[in-house]
């Protein structure tokens, strides 16, 4: 009997599926509180993929300040929807249509090359970005942003660069 490959074996928790994915996202200020809030913008451009695992926090929005995760087509995202992509939509992007049409599972990378996934949202005073790992897959040790906090576990072991301040 052949193994079922990793996230198809029915011990583990939710399947994989293809999420929409945007470019960007617009920022307001809530005049009740004054603080800033992420939106969808008015214009949505380019509709991209991103496959991963469904879980509840893949049933609302998710936005990405730092460097954003990378779509199927290899474009760095800001916005995760939670609704599936659909490759033929008008909207779609054509990349990210034909990777999903493949049956892609991850962005394209340099030939040999594949980039740590690892995301944190550091649960500091005055840090609201999430930041991501720029070492490569499998890497040794601590995660590491290209600005030198590391984390090893997730936020509450992140570790800031020295120029950090509240």
């Amino acid at each position: 009997m052949t193994p079922l490959p990793r996230g198809r074996r029915p011990d583990d928790r939710g399947a994989y599926r293809y999420f929409a994915a945007l470019e960007r996202f617009d920022l307001t200020r809530n005049p009740a509180t004054g603080l800033r809030e992420e939106r969808l913008p008015d214009e949505l451009g380019a509709i991209h993929a991103m496959r991963l695992r469904e879980t509840p926090d893949t049933r609302r929005e998710a936005y990405f300040e730092a460097r954003g995760p990378f779509a199927l087509c290899g474009t760095h995202v800001k916005v995760r929807l939670p609704v599936t992509f659909r490759g033929e939509e008008d909207e779609a992007c054509p990349g990210c249509a034909k990777r999903v049409a493949e049956g892609a599972t991850r962005a394209p990378q340099a030939e040999g090359y594949y980039a740590c996934e690892a995301v944190v949202l550091p649960d500091l005073p005055g840090f609201s970005g999430a930041v991501s790992c720029f070492l490569p897959d499998r890497h040794d040790g601590p995660h590491r942003t290209r600005e030198g906090g590391t984390w090893t576990s997730g936020p509450e072991d992140f570790t800031p660069t020295g120029n950090y301040s509240t």
